[in-house]
């Protein structure tokens, strides 16, 4: 959180132009590394694990455009795919960075919109399964209101979605 925080206030005071061009590339850079003879998975993991946060929750969010929901969105089908070196494991940070991203920026109306609008039809089973793992998280720190209206429509319709685990995954 602190970090988050500090990169937020850095990205913020430095303006847009600084932030897009410079921090965004070597946050970017070191986040979608591969992995090679120099750089093995687990150093790869690790760096994402500890990166992709602060990315999320202290930098993008300074940013005019929607590069914050676009990022989450392709970082969420990434880890339900576990495609492009993303797996399920780190599916904790993202439910994280969700969480810290709620409680600090003022995107919180788009990030529930991706959620609840575009994820939740997503025609893969397993990314609507992880959507209902990230609201979860939500829940506690959403006002009723939000509740009321984005998450528990959202629930009705996952729990009624054709695939039997996404289905089951709403329900408990």
């Amino acid at each position: 959180r602190g970090m988050s925080m500090l990169f937020n206030t850095i990205c913020q005071n430095f303006g847009n132009t600084f932030t897009s061009k410079v921090i965004c590339n070597l946050f970017t850079e070191e986040i979608e590394k591969e992995t090679t003879i120099k750089n093995s998975a687990k150093e790869i993991l690790r760096n994402r694990n500890r990166l992709t946060p602060i990315y999320l929750a202290g930098v993008l969010p300074t940013l005019s455009g929607n590069e914050l929901i676009q990022y989450i969105r392709e970082i969420i089908v990434s880890i339900s795919l576990e495609e492009y070196g993303w797996v399920n494991s780190q599916l904790p940070m993202i439910q994280n960075s969700i969480h810290l991203i709620i409680t600090l920026s003022s995107k919180k109306k788009d990030l529930l919109t991706l959620l609840t609008r575009d994820l939740v039809v997503h025609p893969s089973p397993h990314v609507r399964s992880v959507v209902l793992h990230i609201f979860l998280i939500v829940i506690d720190i959403l006002s009723l209101q939000d509740l009321e209206k984005k998450i528990l429509p959202s629930l009705i319709t996952l729990s009624s979605d054709v695939d039997e685990l996404v289905r089951f995954s709403s329900i408990k």
